[in-house]
């Protein structure tokens, strides 16, 4: 099957809304993905970060999903991403820092230690 029919046929694919039920989609964007998936494919520091496979939305309620993938969860377990993990001390740093600013605009009555970690 040639890439162009391939597009066409998960264009026309019926899909179900995995929030409201209903069948009315629109394919949003077409498969990325090349090959098979492994659970390299889900490393935020692999340079494919962000590859997806088709994304339907659904016309009733707005909900954007991705048919192509049943059950993403093993890829999740599977995940080693040691680079990632190498910068978990500076994403700690940056959410803190982004707390302090929201802490600013936080309601009066928010309890102490609400905010900081």
């Amino acid at each position: 099957m040639t890439g162009r029919r391939k597009a066409m046929d998960t264009a026309m694919r019926q899909t179900t809304c995995w929030i409201c039920g209903s069948n009315d989609s629109v394919m949003e964007r077409s498969s990325g993905i090349e090959g098979s998936v492994t659970s390299r494919d889900f490393a935020i520091t692999d340079h494919r970060y962000g590859v997806t496979g088709s994304l339907f939305r659904c016309r009733n309620c707005g909900f954007v999903q991705c048919s192509d993938a049943d059950d993403v969860l093993q890829y999740y377990v599977e995940l080693e991403d040691p680079a990632y993990e190498e910068g978990r001390d500076q994403r700690a740093l940056q959410a803190h820092q982004l707390l302090q600013i929201l802490y600013r605009y936080a309601p009066t009555g928010t309890p102490p230690g609400y905010w900081s970690w």
